[in-house]
């Protein structure tokens, strides 16, 4: 039942994505990322994970040095405790404003029901 749950998470946040403008690619067997978002010369390698998922050290690291050797955003979505809420954990970022401009579009859709987290740089 998990793996239904996080998969009808991931197609959430392609919809609520593309709802925004953005392209959504959906990657195969989710590898290495689960989602990729494009729009306005802008990328971002997203992972997904549902509110009961673990999200392995290893997997996290790899996905990280694979976003830094491509100079690409790296984003974690990842479902709330909250029902309908979303927290959204930036791991590696090309530079801020592209994480702002992340935020601030999903906020147009989420309003308060979406947490935004820098973890690293």
């Amino acid at each position: 039942m998990r793996k239904r749950t996080e998969q009808t998470f991931k197609y959430r946040v392609k919809d609520i994505l593309e709802s925004l403008g953005y392209l959504v690619i959906v990657c195969a067997r989710s590898k290495p990322f689960d989602l990729v978002a494009l729009k306005d010369s802008r990328t971002y390698l997203i992972e997904v994970k549902g509110r009961n998922t673990r999200y392995p050290e290893e997997q996290k690291n790899m996905q990280c040095q694979l976003a830094s050797k491509s100079r690409q955003n790296f984003v974690l979505f990842k479902q709330d405790k909250v029902k309908g809420h979303i927290l959204v954990n930036c791991f590696y970022f090309v530079n801020m404003s592209d994480i702002i401009v992340l935020e601030h579009d999903l906020k147009k859709v989420l309003n308060n029901k979406l947490h935004v987290n820098i973890l690293e740089r």
